[in-house]
């Protein structure tokens, strides 16, 4: 109710009845925070506020104008393959982005694009594994629903451990 409350205005209308993914996003950008340091909980963060949109809109894009190519390629559990790859083309310029401006600076181009790739290809991986619970579960099962938006910058967070100290 308090989710409604706040949130009601800017969820779109099939989520006022269904499960939100807001409150997992809100909850990935929290926990991601806890167990991460700063800069790579806020790249985590920033990647899936840019490449989850971007994957649905493609995603629900090819869906609308090519049925043939997004049946062949959805997953069994909502996904789209090419929105997928779409996430991961922007969740890859996106931290291209984030590394040239900030002061995380790699010392060679071969550290920067496995900073870039490496993280983009296992948040993606995420998302087109993880089913979508706002098309297919009732708001009251939120507790047992996975959701991409609280994986992936778990994800992300989590691949960034091993690959930024390579900066």
């Amino acid at each position: 109710a308090l989710v409604m409350v706040l949130m009601g205005p800017f969820m779109r209308s099939q989520e006022q009845h269904r499960f939100s993914g807001m409150v997992p996003f809100i909850l990935g950008a929290l926990i991601t925070i806890a167990l991460y340091p700063k800069g790579v909980a806020i790249i985590a963060i920033v990647v899936l506020s840019v490449s989850d949109p971007v994957a649905a809109l493609v995603g629900n894009m090819v869906r609308r104008y090519i049925p043939e190519l997004d049946h062949s390629t959805r997953a069994r559990h909502n996904k789209s393959l090419v929105g997928s790859v779409a996430g991961f083309a922007a969740a890859t310029l996106t931290m291209f982005v984030v590394f040239r401006a900030s002061s995380l600076r790699p010392g060679n181009t071969l550290c920067l694009w496995l900073n870039c790739l490496v993280p983009s290809a296992a948040a993606m991986l995420a998302e087109w594994l993880t089913p979508s619970p706002q098309r297919t579960l009732p708001l009251r099962w939120f507790p047992f629903a996975l959701d991409d938006n609280l994986l992936i910058p778990l994800v992300v967070a989590l691949v960034l451990q091993f690959t930024v100290p390579c900066l």
